[in-house]
């Protein structure tokens, strides 16, 4: 018990010294910015190594503490079934839903606007016209799928399929579309429900394949896809920003819309400047070649 209170007391205290949600010279994304040649990431290394290694031990401590208990909802979407009604309906079979929470202490650990990923699979109707709905590995989550979890996501402790209203607690959502054919989205669904249960990486780190984070889901149900990886701390991953980077830029994925929740109620569908705008806030200015 006592060990537990020291690592909450921690977990809540590295939460407290999070990276900044706007970068101190950040001024505005550029009028003329080109999405062909938009770009993030840079300097993933904002705290010393021993700090970063100390929030990823407490992390799955952090994670149970979702969301801060300070009377917040935690995510402007929470709640909004017309917004997730809308999300599902824009969404189409394997598409990726990348999402941007800070009110979560564990979406403080993570550098970037963007934090968590997810699969949307699809529902009956969807699976059974691409031919996926009596396969094999699919079978045994009908009735999964038909109460409503149709999302599959690496989170603590295991991977696991979801539905809209416990996953769309967030603020904003990006949709993103894999340039895939109608066999490998197949392929891509066989692969991901094929890792069902599989505990959840809290070190996001590539290398370690029997472990997945949520980007390491996508990563190992889509090789067909080229994911942009940046080391950090000498570990290799795909940052959810460099995902939603990568699909503005149309490089093996393409960007959908943005859906941002509003506070007091209500939503807005948006392009990807504003996702651009909200990265390149985080990130700062790129440095000078």
């Amino acid at each position: 018990m006592i060990r537990r209170f020291a690592l909450v007391s921690l977990a809540l205290a590295l939460a407290g010294c999070g990276l900044p949600q706007v970068h101190r010279d950040f001024t505005g994304l550029a009028p003329d910015a080109d999405p062909k040649s938009f770009a993030c990431c840079h300097d993933p290394e904002r705290w010393p190594e021993a700090i970063a290694n100390l929030s990823l031990a407490v992390a799955p401590v952090a994670l149970e503490l979702n969301p801060l208990d300070t009377g917040e909802i935690p995510g402007t979407l929470t709640g909004k079934a017309e917004a997730h009604a809308h999300i599902v309906k824009t969404a189409r079979p394997l598409d990726l839903l990348l999402f941007a929470n800070k009110t979560y202490i564990g979406g403080r650990f993570v550098p970037g606007r963007f934090t968590h990923s997810a699969i949307y699979l699809g529902t009956e109707a969807e699976l059974r016209a691409i031919g996926l709905w009596n396969d094999p590995a699919v079978l045994p989550l009908q009735d999964d799928i038909r109460a409503g979890r149709v999302f599959l996501e690496a989170f603590r402790p295991v991977v696991r399929l979801i539905e809209p209203a416990k996953l769309l607690q967030t603020d904003a959502v990006a949709i993103l579309r894999p340039a895939l054919t109608q066999a490998q989205r197949r392929e891509a669904a066989r692969r991901g429900v094929a890792r069902l249960g599989a505990p959840f990486d809290y070190w996001f780190d590539n290398r370690t394949p029997d472990e997945l984070a949520c980007t390491e889901l996508i990563q190992y149900a889509m090789p067909w896809i080229a994911f942009d990886e940046t080391v950090s701390y000498g570990r290799p991953a795909v940052m959810p920003d460099a995902m939603v980077a990568q699909a503005i830029r149309g490089e093996g994925l393409g960007f959908v819309e943005h859906v941002r929740g509003v506070k007091g109620g209500g939503f807005v569908v948006e392009d990807a400047r504003a996702a651009m705008e909200d990265i390149a806030a985080f990130w700062g200015p790129p440095p000078e070649a």
